[in-house]
């Protein structure tokens, strides 16, 4: 199958599920770049080889949680892929991620595909909510301390008391309002995880190079890395190919963050329909999912 694909992988510890992911992608068609947590220590335990690059010190970000630094990132891995190969798709891992089929299988969705983006939305102002505001469009409203945004206790009851004081989730007083980048300008939501063609990714390298202000309003904001893409690709000639995002996430635990994922969440998983697991804590559960995808009918 003649398809060339990038994938990106954003990790910061356990140098050893890294390169399990790393090995469960092995194919000749799909090219690895790995971006490490600029405060981690393990690069030098990370599998390389000619297909297999990591980003060199200079291209590494200090990644903070709900800050810009995400998407920094983010972006230096694709210009250091883009400018490597030209590549058909780009898809953007974290190290706990895990493929949930083969990659033959993931290559002939894009081979039978070749024009769809796989990147998700989530109900917000701007899609499926009829203009009304919720918690994720007051990411963007406002401007946010970095003091604030970390996981702490005391950050958490800080940044709680500045959105109320602001004017709650859903709705921001003018006065605290951040100035959008343009008129009419729409932010979107969704999954950190994409996977995108090749035209996509040429067009927003081409158009962040061209429009410095887009990343004004995802700056001060909070979790920048849920909505710049999404915004970015909905402001594209691309929109009317989105398609879902390829990654099982289970949010049933009504957390700030996504379940971690355990042996007995196989069969959903496996049931789901998607390519990818998003964050698996249990080795036997990426036992079964070996197991599965070894015996799995190509």
């Amino acid at each position: 199958m003649g398809m060339k694909i990038a994938v990106l992988i954003m990790c910061h510890i356990d140098a050893n599920r890294v390169n399990r992911l790393i090995s469960a992608l092995d194919n000749k068609d799909l090219d690895i770049y790995v971006h490490v947590d600029k405060k981690s220590n393990i690069s030098s335990d990370i599998s390389t080889d000619k297909r297999i690059r990591l980003l060199p010190d200079e291209l590494r970000i200090d990644v903070r949680w709900a800050q810009f630094s995400q998407v920094e990132a983010e972006i230096n891995l694709i210009r250091y892929a883009y400018n490597f190969c030209e590549y058909d798709y780009y898809v953007l891992l974290s190290g706990y991620d895990y493929p949930i089929t083969s990659i033959v299988d993931f290559k002939r969705l894009l081979l039978e595909n070749p024009k769809a983006n796989y990147i998700g939305l989530t109900r917000s102002k701007n899609y499926l909510n009829n203009g009304r505001p919720n918690n994720f469009d007051k990411r963007n409203d406002i401007y946010y301390p970095k003091v604030i945004l970390n996981q702490s206790v005391l950050s958490r009851i800080l940044r709680r008391i500045w959105v109320e004081l602001t004017g709650g989730y859903n709705r921001t007083y003018n006065i605290f309002k951040q100035s959008n980048h343009s008129s009419g300008f729409l932010y979107y939501y969704g999954s950190q995880w994409w996977c995108l063609t090749g035209s996509t990714i040429e067009w927003m390298i081409g158009y962040l190079k061209e429009n410095q202000d887009f990343f004004y309003g995802f700056k001060g904001g909070c979790i920048p890395d849920e909505s710049f893409f999404q915004t970015l690709f909905m402001s594209s000639p691309y929109v009317d190919t989105r398609r879902d995002s390829l990654h099982y996430i289970d949010w049933s635990e009504h957390n700030n963050n996504p379940k971690w994922l355990l042996l007995d969440d196989f069969e959903s998983i496996k049931c789901s329909g998607k390519y990818f697991a998003r964050k698996i804590a249990d080795e036997d559960l990426l036992d079964a999912l070996d197991e599965y995808i070894r015996r799995k009918p190509l």
